[in-house]
């Protein structure tokens, strides 16, 4: 099933999802949703690779050339241009071929919050 998510959105699915875990019941649920983070978990290692690369493009070098980092951030040079790069980064829509489930494998007692968690990939 193919979803396409802002990738802040994408960010916030994976860390609720992640979070609520050991709250989905049923083999095939639970299936579908360690599949599914797995493949987000792809996607967001993909996304910081290039948040990183816009770090050190836009941070202040040392007499090496090497990006200069203070208490493990760098210190970025021009943070008016870092910022709307970073913000384009993160507004782009990602697409992702989810791993669905069908609504009749739900349990009959899941919450209305992990409804709302697996509802982009629930047939």
């Amino acid at each position: 099933m193919k979803v396409s998510l802002k990738r802040l959105e994408l960010q916030g699915l994976y860390e609720a999802l992640t979070r609520n875990l050991k709250n989905f019941k049923g083999a095939k649920l639970s299936y579908a949703v360690v599949k599914n983070l797995r493949l987000m978990k792809e996607e967001l290692d993909a996304i910081q690779d290039t948040r990183i690369a816009l770090c050190e493009a836009h941070s202040k070098k040392d007499l090496e050339g090497e990006p200069e980092i203070v208490d493990e951030k760098y210190v970025i040079q021009e943070q008016e241009m870092f910022d709307a790069e970073l913000t384009e980064l993160f507004s782009k829509d990602t697409e992702l071929e989810l791993h669905s489930v069908k609504q009749e494998d739900l349990n009959d007692d899941m919450t209305g919050d992990l409804m709302v968690l697996i509802e982009s990939f629930v047939e």
